[in-house]
């Protein structure tokens, strides 16, 4: 749109962009977490860390890690001290 000369559809379109982003970036997260029992944020971590660690396969890997490891939690493969308050 700036390239065509209007200047203003350029800026509400860079606007829009901005705002869908960045709610996706905050309801991908909650959806994602809600539908598999995981927090939101540890969900977001988990992106985030697949992304670092894999590239662009880590969006997938990243969220496939955090899925295994609360299975495996939950299944009692891993086993946590518990602390009484």
């Amino acid at each position: 749109s700036v390239i065509s000369g209007s200047i203003n559809q350029g800026v509400y379109l860079t606007i829009l962009y901005f705002v869908i982003f960045t709610v996706r970036q905050l309801i991908e997260p909650k959806i994602m977490g809600d539908s598999v029992g995981i927090h939101p944020l540890i969900m977001l971590l988990a992106i985030y860390g697949g992304v670092v660690f894999f590239g662009f396969m880590g969006i997938f890997v990243g969220p496939l890690i955090a899925i295994l490891i609360r299975a495996a939690t939950l299944s009692g493969l891993f086993k946590f001290p518990h602390y009484a308050d």
